[in-house]
């Protein structure tokens, strides 16, 4: 396990980022231009973010109530657990210490992270677009209202790249 968390690391430190810093890997002074990583979404109102309302909408009505649940499920949930489904039975951070605080530490610096993103961008998140649209967990109005790049996609990414 050590093997895998080093590997991780080393990952991250050659992709350019610097060493791990309190409380997490990147300090606020290494911030990245997330135009440089992120192609932008498309524009508010264009044919691609009417079709992607379009299938958003769509999902939304074929969704079984195990999907709505699933969903809601993951709505409150950014931690290393999601990784038991792929990585079975054995994965179980409560014995796997090391591992759990390596996790843990990925998700507590993500936010800075995508929010330069979510501020580069600027796009709505879809129920602020159309009204109709209902999510699966109560919106939180104090929470910021963008939603590219999203910030369970980034965190999980991070997860997936250091293990």
């Amino acid at each position: 396990m050590r093997r895998i968390v080093i590997a991780g690391l080393a990952m991250l430190l050659s992709a350019g980022f610097a060493q791990a810093a309190d409380p997490g890997f990147l300090k606020p002074s290494e911030m990245y231009d997330p135009a440089h990583f992120l192609p932008p979404p498309p524009e508010e109102g264009s044919p691609r973010a009417v079709a992607e309302l379009a299938e958003t909408k769509k999902l939304m009505a074929e969704a079984t109530p195990a999907q709505r649940a699933a969903a809601a499920s993951d709505d409150g949930n950014e931690n290393g657990t999601i990784f038991a489904v792929v990585l079975g039975p054995a994965w179980d951070l409560s014995k796997l210490p090391a591992t759990a605080k390596v996790i843990s530490e990925v998700t507590a610096s993500e936010g800075p992270f995508s929010d330069i993103a979510k501020n580069e961008f600027h796009r709505k998140r879809p129920w602020i677009v159309d009204a109709s649209i209902q999510t699966c967990a109560p919106h939180r109005l104090s929470q910021d209202m963008q939603s590219y790049p999203s910030g369970h996609a980034t965190v999980g990414y991070g997860m997936g790249v250091v293990l």
